[in-house]
């Protein structure tokens, strides 16, 4: 394997035919047989490589940061997708459909329900079952799903700041989306 410096990064290069000929017209190119464990694959250059792999150190600061990175996009990634596909079960028995889209979705249909005043209504939930609500229901289910709503934003919140106050790498490894 080679390891070439490129931009102030590093590039493994695995298949290379003539590794010699290769170092030999490039001189920011080095032969390694391993590399050190790292998560981001950022490595410091050391142009005094003797050849041992103890000489390439894994740049941690740098790791920290990419995996804090990583590990925030995984938690914008779950966040989006409970906001999206979200459902909870209510307390008036049934299940509901409270993702947040771009169109009208089931928030803004029970705020018009509301807004109507008729009562009773009918309500579909989230499997399609109708339910007959009357107004203090339409209220109930407008403060879960504001609930609801405000608990994932609070997960997201949670878990953004166990992530960056996070110092070790053991730490961030440990955190579960």
């Amino acid at each position: 394997m080679i390891l070439l410096e490129e931009n102030d990064n590093l590039i493994l290069l695995d298949d290379v035919s003539d590794e010699e000929a290769f170092i030999e017209i490039n001189s920011k190119a080095i032969r390694v047989d391993n590399l050190p464990y790292s998560i981001s694959g950022i490595y410091k250059w050391n142009p005094d490589y003797p050849g041992d792999p103890d000489y390439i150190e894994t740049d941690i600061d740098a790791d920290i940061a990419e995996l804090k990175k990583q590990k925030l996009e995984e938690v914008y990634d779950k966040f989006n997708d409970l906001m999206e596909n979200g459902t909870f079960t209510s307390s008036l028995g049934f299940e509901v459909d409270n993702r947040r889209g771009n169109g009208k979705d089931d928030k803004d249909n029970v705020n018009s329900l509301i807004d109507l005043g008729q009562e009773p209504i009918y309500f579909r939930d989230s499997p399609g079952d109708f339910h007959s609500l009357d107004l203090a229901d339409l209220q109930t289910l407008k403060q879960e799903m504001i609930q609801d709503g405000l608990s994932k934003y609070q997960w997201k919140w949670e878990k953004e700041t166990e992530i960056m106050s996070c110092t070790t790498l053991d730490e961030l490894l440990n955190i579960i989306i």
